[in-house]
């Protein structure tokens, strides 16, 4: 997915001509978005405009087949020329924007100088408990997004805070717990080595 993203951006960024074919045959002047390798928050624009635009990068594509427009001849071209061909690029760029969707209200909350680490174990283990797949009809489509759901799952636990023993423990300040249970956070805080991780 991140290929076919880089792939529609790159086919018309800094190519003045081809902005102008596109825009003559899709009577559309909405391009798409530059994707972002490091940060995941950026890129849930990025899907939604690839979903906007599909319909019009597709009857470019089809201009361009049938010469009605010169073949781009580069790379980007041929993996979104290639990707038109299968039928179900929607329901994955579908799953991909529901993916960064679930993910967006975590990562904003939590990429902020304010104070919200007795916050993050419990959001942690919600997100990762709210992670959930539709029933597929395709079967291969369904295994593909799965996998993807474990990967992510899996990535998640290995860089997770949560394997340090003080991040669990800073679950005693968040108010919620400090209301429900007082006798536990009172004990967690006693038992917190806030020296080591």
């Amino acid at each position: 997915m991140e290929k076919l993203l880089r792939s529609m951006h790159t086919l018309f960024n800094n190519a003045p001509v081809r902005r102008e074919d596109y825009v003559a045959v899709t009577k559309s002047s909405v391009f798409p978005l530059a994707f972002c390798g490091h940060r995941w928050l950026e890129n849930l624009p990025v899907v939604e405009r690839a979903l906007e635009i599909w319909p019009s990068l597709q009857l470019y594509v089809d201009a361009v087949k049938r010469k009605e427009l010169p073949n781009p001849g580069t790379g980007s071209y041929d993996t979104t020329e290639a990707t038109q061909k299968d039928p179900l690029i929607l329901a994955k760029l579908h799953f991909f924007a529901t993916i960064a969707r679930t993910f967006e209200p975590f990562l904003k909350r939590y990429q902020t100088d304010e104070p919200v680490m007795p916050f993050l174990p419990k959001d942690l283990a919600d997100l990762m408990k709210d992670t959930k797949i539709s029933d597929l009809k395709v079967l291969e489509f369904r295994r593909d997004c799965m996998q993807v759901l474990t990967n992510i799952v899996r990535k998640m636990q290995e860089k997770s805070p949560l394997k340090y023993s003080t991040v669990r423990q800073m679950a005693c300040l968040d108010p919620s717990n400090m209301f429900r249970d007082p006798d536990r956070c009172k004990e967690q805080m006693s038992g917190a080595d806030l020296s080591t991780g």
